[in-house]
């Protein structure tokens, strides 16, 4: 497990991830075109850094009382079929996990009772929110205003 450290922020997560596996500065570029919207810097620094994989379930999202289970990464299924990577939000396989969503709203992870993070992007920035799978209108709940800031306002469960 490797604690996720963003922006010098030690958020307490901590990921095990795929080994090797790290996307380009092209990558990320073609897939921000392909998106139509700029990656946030904390989350880019994820990808290069981190790139996604299972989280220890040790944190918990408030208010949702749920844990964080998954965060995604820019790589191909074939490196590890447990861990799903991040796709544009028209993606069927996104589609048959929650419904048809916008264009602005991107997962990034997933909380272990089957809820989306997701990135809203606006054009003065974004938010992170969690969808409830049970949903069909996607409602949602605004648990930050950076990806660094939805890490580190996870609380930890007491260590035993």
């Amino acid at each position: 497990m490797k604690k996720i450290i963003l922006n010098g922020t030690d958020t307490t997560v901590r990921l095990e991830r795929q080994a090797g596996v790290w996307p380009s500065q092209q990558q990320i570029l073609d897939f921000e075109t392909a998106l139509g919207y700029p990656l946030p810097a904390d989350y880019k620094e994820f990808l290069l850094t981190y790139n996604g994989g299972v989280c220890e379930l040790k944190n918990i999202i408030k208010p949702v009382s749920g844990y964080l289970c998954d965060l995604f990464g820019l790589f191909d299924q074939s490196a590890d079929p447990g861990i799903m990577p991040l796709k544009l939000p028209a993606c069927d396989e996104l589609t048959e996990l929650w419904g048809q969503l916008p264009s602005n709203l991107l997962p990034v992870g997933a909380v272990d009772s089957g809820d989306m993070i997701a990135m809203r992007f606006y054009p003065a920035g974004v938010e992170i929110v969690i969808v409830d799978h049970e949903d069909d209108q996607l409602n949602s709940l605004v648990v930050a205003d950076s990806f660094t800031a939805f890490l580190a306002g996870t609380v930890r469960e007491n260590e035993p």
